[in-house]
């Protein structure tokens, strides 16, 4: 009924996140813009945290439509994964005939794979990102898995960024030296459901 008062043509309040809603209040425009300067200039790992409701998924949407083309992102809705299967993940995420192999490969198969798919990418002037929604419910034996990964990397450049979004205070992903021993890679913001504070050094 409200929508003809108020000139609406869609439901203004829907539980999945759509882009063309977004409201850059709150500093969360300014978020944005500072997570696409983060990628942009090879930030290698990206974290945002927030409490639940307070955009981050949104955020995550945002990202495709204003990054440049030349950044291919590789998407992981379901952190619940082992060491292993992240791996496979990537590959099928990638397209990579390796993902589809049997029998199936093992680690370090599918870890070259991706590090020569990876080379080629960068050697087509592209970027790659791994987005990473509700990072606190991984596993912290793939979480490692993940930080390990910014290891690829040639002379100047990462061959993988990593951004992920956690909720605020979870006590599984409290950020440790055993996880990130160099705590200088990792670039942080803070959102709240009213506002956001950026950055957050870790």
């Amino acid at each position: 009924m409200y929508h003809p008062h108020f000139g609406l043509t869609d439901p203004p309040f829907k539980i999945t996140p759509d882009p063309r809603l977004f409201y850059t209040g709150g500093e969360r425009g300014l978020v944005l813009d500072a997570l696409i300067y983060a990628i942009r200039n090879g930030e290698g790992m990206i974290k945002v945290v927030g409490e639940v409701g307070s955009g981050k998924t949104m955020l995550c949407r945002m990202l495709p439509d204003k990054l440049a083309d030349s950044v291919d992102i590789l998407y992981l809705a379901n952190p619940r994964l082992t060491p292993d299967t992240i791996l496979q993940a990537l590959a099928l995420e990638m397209q990579l005939p390796i993902a589809s192999q049997q029998p199936p490969p093992n680690h370090l198969q599918v870890m070259q794979a991706l590090h020569e798919a990876l080379l080629a990418r960068h050697g087509a002037n592209r970027q790659v990102v791994l987005l990473i929604e509700e990072a606190q419910s991984m596993p912290l034996d793939t979480l490692e898995e993940v930080r390990l990964l910014s290891n690829l990397e040639t002379t100047r450049h990462k061959l993988l960024q990593h951004s992920s979004t956690q909720r605020t205070h979870h006590p599984q992903f409290s950020i440790s030296p055993a996880v990130h021993p160099r705590s200088g890679r990792l670039s942080g913001f803070s959102l709240a459901c009213s506002g956001l504070s950026w950055p957050a050094g870790v």
